[in-house]
């Protein structure tokens, strides 16, 4: 008599964490802190930061030189902008002075031309450009990394970050410009119906006007409080125009503020962490130099690492000791230099986690209010604004070599088709 063998019942795996958060979005936000620290956007950041840094000080230095710059007083109040129509003593009024939001958006820019016009009308718009090319490359890198697990080189990512420069520019600065547009119509309308009697009647029944108009800057100016790290992420994943840009990106402010707000909470404790970490790891580095090299130095020695080192480090308020003389003087301005460098890569990492994690965060927030998938990316031949196939084949920015596939990656889960765009096959 024979017994049948029953079949074993099929076994499973054991439930991991993955599992548990593959379809929440949230937990994919800790990724930032990862893509940050990829040497290849720290060196974007830190080279960035480094030029910008350049052309300013360049550009001070020659007003310096030419006894240019305003006074130190800054005007607080709407009139700043058109100053020119308006008598001084309206120009003064307190009853003018503008709110938090005003001053952020109106009051600081006058108070910067006026202290430095020199510097805001040259440096500011090289600097300016140099540094969208420069956190757009980062974008870029990022995304590709966490879309679709493409290692971009730098040279590709500046190459498709110079090539979208109108379009960053335009995303960044429409909306100020509509601010700014909002309030100029407001000082103007106050110019022509309020100044003048019988005429202030009109004024006075178009008030209602004023106000909307005054909600409608209000709005513009929050919005862009909370989602201005979302503009260039926008132009970058998408490669869209500036207005589509301004769109997505106000879109999902206003669509889901309190998510918006929540991981923005989760995006802080990493920059508190990361940004902490890079600064220990730089003062640790800076410390042990100047303390053991300095053992055997003698006074002079000593006093040449101590007044280097502290000139990169501290401010000149707090700065103590003299400056050494001769050829120590000359060394501690050599010291100085080369200790400005793990200086400086510390603002080179809080950069660039600062547009990686804005890049994560456009995507977190593109696929809690679109539903897109988060592995969605703009590449070449695709119609700008869309994921859909150009008729016109892939003209433009190369896409990234087979070569730059991260390792471990398998075969089949990114590859490079014929015309140069990277796809994955799921």
């Amino acid at each position: 008599m024979s017994t049948a063998k029953k079949p074993s019942a099929p076994t499973r795996s054991p439930l991991t964490f993955g599992d548990l958060v593959a379809d929440l979005v949230w937990p994919k936000l800790f990724r930032a802190a990862g893509l940050c620290l990829n040497p290849a956007r720290i060196g974007v950041a830190f080279f960035t930061l480094v030029a910008v840094s350049f052309v300013w000080a360049a550009v001070s230095w020659l007003e310096t030189k030419l006894g240019l710059g305003g006074s130190a007083e800054s005007q607080t109040t709407l009139a700043g902008i058109i100053r020119d129509l308006m008598p001084d003593a309206w120009r003064h009024d307190p009853a003018l002075q503008t709110s938090l939001l005003g001053t952020l958006f109106i009051s600081l820019p006058v108070a910067c031309l006026r202290a430095h016009p020199l510097a805001c009308f040259i440096a500011g718009p090289v600097g300016f450009g140099i540094g969208l090319v420069g956190a757009a490359a980062i974008c870029r890198m990022a995304a590709t990394e966490m879309a679709m697990g493409i290692e971009v080189s730098w040279p590709e990512a500046v190459g498709f970050a110079i090539g979208r420069l109108k379009s960053l520019a335009g995303a960044v600065l429409l909306p100020i410009l509509l601010i700014w547009g909002i309030g100029v119509l407001l000082a103007l309308g106050g110019l022509v119906l309020m100044r003048f009697p019988v005429i202030n009647l009109l004024g006075g029944l178009l008030y209602g006007l004023f106000l909307i108009a005054a909600f409608l800057a209000v709005i513009a100016m929050l919005t862009y409080l909370l989602g201005h790290g979302l503009l260039i992420p926008a132009v970058a994943c998408e490669g869209t125009d500036a207005i589509d840009a301004v769109q997505r990106s106000y879109a999902y402010v206003l669509g889901r503020p309190v998510r918006l707000i929540a991981y923005l909470a989760l995006i802080w404790v990493q920059a508190i962490v990361v940004i902490w970490l890079a600064w220990f790891i730089s003062t640790a580095v800076i410390d042990f130099a100047a303390q053991v090299t300095g053992a055997w130095a003698g006074d002079s020695g000593s006093q040449m690492l101590a007044q280097g080192t502290q000139a990169a480090t501290t401010i000149p308020e707090a700065r103590t000791g003299s400056w050494p003389a001769g050829t120590f003087g000359w060394g501690a301005a050599l010291i100085e230099f080369w200790t400005l460098i793990p200086v400086t890569l510390v603002w080179a990492v809080a950069i660039s986690f600062s547009y990686c994690a804005s890049t994560v965060l456009y995507l977190a927030l593109r696929r809690v209010n679109d539903g897109q998938d988060m592995s969605e990316l703009w590449m070449p031949g695709m119609v700008e604004g869309t994921m859909a196939q150009s008729q016109r084949g892939g003209a433009g920015v190369p896409a990234p070599s087979p070569s730059r596939r991260p390792q471990g990656a398998a075969p089949d889960e990114v590859e490079i088709d014929g015309g140069g765009e990277g796809r994955r096959n799921d």
